[in-house]
């Protein structure tokens, strides 16, 4: 075994006065000794292999007035982001990491539900991926664990989670960690499809 055992003087003094065994103690040192010393496994869960996957799926829109996040919704090229994040900016650019962006297009916005698709020649990221928008029903329970991927405060692709506290028609209100940057980016659902669009 590779059980930590305590196996200091005071420890084995007591194990043999309780009766224990020269050979079992003997195997407690041994094991102790031959323990890898500051290797521990991490703790990984669902939320880690989610992000890992969708990551991907994200990217930081910029136009003329600043920045926020938007996300591929088809293997073409559309990408869906808040009206805010562009607005009537006449220069538009998508970012996938550090060293590629690409220049975008406004397809569609609307003022009033804060929506915009916007297109790029998604080429450039080979390992970009789509997103999937839910078509379950509730696409998200209150209750239920939410999380989403932006580029809050100028940072890249920044993994927040919270819990869907009520669901309403036209929003979903959460305690998801929103900072500037943010505006534009997917809001998952537990298993990963996208529910909304965090602002």
């Amino acid at each position: 075994s590779t059980t930590r055992f305590n196996t200091s003087p005071t420890s084995l003094r007591q194990l043999k006065a309780a009766g224990v065994p020269d050979d079992v103690m003997l195997a407690m040192i041994q094991a102790t000794s031959s323990a890898p010393t500051g290797s521990r496994s991490r703790v990984k869960d669902e939320m880690t292999s989610q992000f890992q996957k969708l990551q991907d799926t994200v990217v930081t829109v910029w136009s003329e007035t600043g920045h926020g996040t938007g996300f591929i919704v088809d293997p073409m090229g559309l990408i869906m982001t808040n009206h805010h994040v562009v607005g009537s900016s006449r220069y538009i650019a998508v970012q996938f990491d550090a060293a590629r962006k690409v220049r975008a297009e406004l397809l569609a916005s609307d003022p009033l539900t804060d929506v915009a698709v916007i297109w790029a020649d998604i080429r450039a990221f080979p390992e970009a991926a789509s997103a999937t928008l839910s078509t379950s029903n509730p696409p998200v329970e209150e209750g239920e664990r939410v999380f989403t991927i932006g580029s809050p405060l100028n940072q890249k692709k920044i993994l927040t989670t919270g819990v869907a506290s009520k669901v309403e028609a036209r929003a979903i209100l959460s305690d998801v960690n929103i900072n500037p940057g943010n505006s534009g980016g997917p809001l998952f659902n537990s298993i990963g499809e996208v529910v909304g669009i965090t602002t």
